[in-house]
């Protein structure tokens, strides 16, 4: 790998790492709407479901479960019962 590559790499992984820093301290001050501000219209965020099974047999699976799979629109609704559910609580 080049040294301008590698910098170049060492750039990204910096610039990745303050954006989940930044994500975190959002969720973590609980500022829902700004963190949705983040996620682009084609988002899909999902909660697989674990099972106890060999790799092999987990492999096979048609279709995976998920305790949720969300995309914008139902983030949006998800943030927006957060909100409130703070602003009840307050």
């Amino acid at each position: 790998m080049s040294t301008t590559a590698n910098l170049e790499r060492v750039l990204l992984v910096g610039e990745v790492e303050q954006f989940l820093f930044h994500e975190a301290d959002l969720l973590g001050d609980r500022r829902f709407e700004d963190w949705l501000g983040l996620l682009t219209d084609d988002v899909v965020y999902r909660m697989p479901t674990r099972r106890n099974m060999p790799l092999r047999q987990w492999k096979d699976e048609q279709a995976p479960l998920h305790h949720f799979e969300d995309d914008h629109a139902t983030l949006t609704a998800r943030v927006k019962r957060l909100a409130l559910a703070d602003h009840g609580s307050g």
